[in-house]
């Protein structure tokens, strides 16, 4: 039984690699308050004091803080959800903020670095978390900027694929 459950993982990566459909290695899933609104358009501002990235020195040329808002900002807009550009505690219907953290593994066999980025919508008026996303991604440091780019659209892309969340109950 097991040789076949493993024959099969490999016949199905083998598929996916030929056809070219193989999804980059993304790891991504969304809570919300089920009893939260959410609008067809809404505005947000980000909250630039909840914003968090890592304390490392070799991370900061890469500027994750332009790159992360840049492309948050897009990826909300096609949903519907534009970036208000003014304080958080204005007239913005939402507040967003991420952060950031980065893990390296260092052993014998393998050496990698695994990012995780969260996403955390808060209502202005109840001041109550209603949305939050997660993506995890190896990082590679080596990538030019338009790649971290894509790479970070991707991910975004993945984590909001089901926004604004669906509340009529049909799955």
């Amino acid at each position: 039984m097991k040789l076949r459950t493993r024959f099969s993982a490999l016949t199905l990566g083998l598929i996916l690699m030929a056809t070219g459909c193989a999804k980059p290695a993304f790891n991504t899933s969304t809570i919300f308050d089920p009893l939260a609104f959410f609008p067809t358009k809404a505005t947000f501002a980000w909250d630039d004091q909840a914003n968090h990235l890592p304390d490392n020195p070799e991370l900061q040329p890469l500027e994750y803080d332009r790159v992360i808002k840049q492309v948050a900002n897009e990826e909300f807009g096609k949903r519907g959800y534009t970036n208000s550009a003014t304080d958080p505690t204005d007239d913005a219907d939402y507040r967003l903020s991420y952060e950031l953290t980065v893990h390296r593994w260092i052993s014998t066999e393998k050496t990698r670095a695994i990012g995780t980025l969260s996403l955390t919508l808060v209502d202005t008026k109840s001041n109550n978390r209603v949305w939050l996303g997660f993506g995890r991604a190896q990082v590679f440091i080596g990538l030019n900027e338009e790649e971290r780019v894509e790479r970070l659209r991707g991910i975004l892309a993945e984590i909001l694929a089901g926004f604004p969340p669906n509340q009529r109950g049909e799955e």
